[in-house]
């Protein structure tokens, strides 16, 4: 609905990164622009890669990863009705990705 997300008029949300800080082995913080409901902020979110292995179907090369990152909703006017006490303001990111590099 209007209240939250409102996905009817704003189907997408984007994330554009500015930059990716490794952070040890297998961890990045990532930094860049999230478009929310049609609000664009600056965040930055935690990466952790889980490994790759060549497919050798296809011949590709194929990278797992997890993104994580706790936005304020109200930077983005999702829930904006409702005080923390009902709501939190903390919206979780959650988001396991998967990246093919083509042969």
């Amino acid at each position: 609905t209007a209240d939250f997300f409102e996905v009817e008029k704003y189907p997408n949300l984007t994330f554009e990164s500015t930059s990716v800080v490794p952070n040890g082995d297998n961890f990045a913080k990532i930094y860049g622009y999230l478009t929310l409901k049609g609000v664009k902020k600056l965040v930055e979110l935690d990466a952790i890669y889980y490994g790759s292995y060549n497919d050798e179907k296809s011949g590709n090369t194929v990278a797992g990863f997890q993104v994580v990152g706790i936005i304020k909703r109200l930077d983005f006017n999702v829930g904006s009705k409702y005080p923390n006490a009902v709501l939190s303001d903390d919206i979780h990111i959650n988001a396991n990705l998967e990246f093919i590099k083509k042969k």
